[in-house]
C-alpha cells in the first residue's frame, strides 16, 4: 500500500514548483497525486520536494507533461470530463494508474481504485489532506484525467551500486534480514562509504540505525 501524500506537509509545503512562484501547499495537488502514483508503479517513495525540482512545468507551476521524464512511468493521455471505462482499465492495473481532476482544474487526487461504473465508484487519497476516501466525495465533480503506465523500472545509480556490491557478498533483495544478513549489508555500506565504521562484533541493528543509514542514503539523491 502507498503512502498518503499531503501536499500541506511541512517538510516540503514551502517547496516553489519549478521557476513558478506558487508553491506545493498552494498548487502541489497535481505533484503529490502523481508521487503516489509513482510509488505504485516504481515500488518506492516519490519526494514531492524532488519532483517539484526536477519535473518540468509552465511559469504558472503547472505540469508539462509530455516534457517530463518521470524515472519510473511514462505519461499516456491527458483526457477531458469522466470515461469511467478507460479510467478504471488503468487504476485496477498493477502496470498502469490514473489521477483525477475535479472542479474544473481546481483539483486533483490520485485514484487508487475503481469499484463500478458510478460517478463516485472510486477510492482516492485527496493530497489536500492526505486521507483515504472509499467514495469520492460529494464536494468533487470530475472533470478530466492523466493516465500513465509503468516504464523500466528506475532504480538511483546509488541504489544499483548497493545491489551490485550486495550480491557480490551473496547477498540477494528478497533474503531475510537475518543478523548474519545484516552484517552482510553493513560491510556493503561500509565499502561504499555510506557508513563510515565498520560493524563490530555482536552489533546490534537497532530502529535508530537504519534511520542513520536511510538519511546518508537520502543524501545521495
Amino acid at each position: 500500500m502507498i503512502i498518503p501524500i499531503k501536499q500541506g506537509d511541512a517538510r516540503w509545503k514551502n517547496v516553489r514548483i519549478g521557476r513558478s512562484a506558487t508553491t506545493l501547499r498552494r498548487d502541489g495537488c497535481t505533484i503529490s497525486s502523481m508521487c503516489m502514483l509513482l510509488e505504485k508503479l516504481r515500488g518506492y517513495f516519490c519526494n514531492p520536494k524532488d519532483a517539484a525540482y526536477f519535473w518540468k512545468f509552465n511559469y504558472k507551476g503547472e505540469i508539462l507533461w509530455k516534457d517530463t521524464e518521470f524515472k519510473g512511468m511514462k505519461f499516456k493521455k491527458r483526457g477531458y470530463g469522466y470515461n469511467n471505462s478507460e479510467i478504471a482499465s488503468y487504476v485496477n492495473s498493477d502496470n498502469r494508474g490514473a489521477i483525477l481532476e475535479v472542479n474544473n482544474r481546481q483539483h486533483w487526487v490520485y485514484v487508487e481504485k475503481v469499484e463500478g461504473t458510478g460517478l463516485r465508484d472510486m477510492e482516492i487519497i485527496d493530497p489536500i489532506d492526505g486521507k483515504r476516501y472509499d467514495r469520492l466525495p460529494l464536494k468533487y465533480n470530475p472533470t478530466g484525467y492523466a493516465l500513465f503506465e509503468r516504464d523500466e523500472i528506475y532504480i538511483p545509480e546509488w541504489m544499483d551500486e548497493v545491489f551490485k556490491k550486495a550480491k557480490g557478498k551473496g547477498l540477494e533483495e528478497d533474503d531475510p534480514l537475518t543478523p548474519v544478513n545484516l552484517e552482510k549489508l553493513a560491510y556493503t555500506l561500509f565499502d561504499l562509504s555510506i557508513i563510515d565504521k565498520k560493524p563490530e562484533g555482536n552489533q546490534i541493528y537497532t530502529l535508530g540505525w537504519f534511520l542513520m543509514v536511510m538519511e546518508k542514503i537520502k543524501s545521495r539523491w
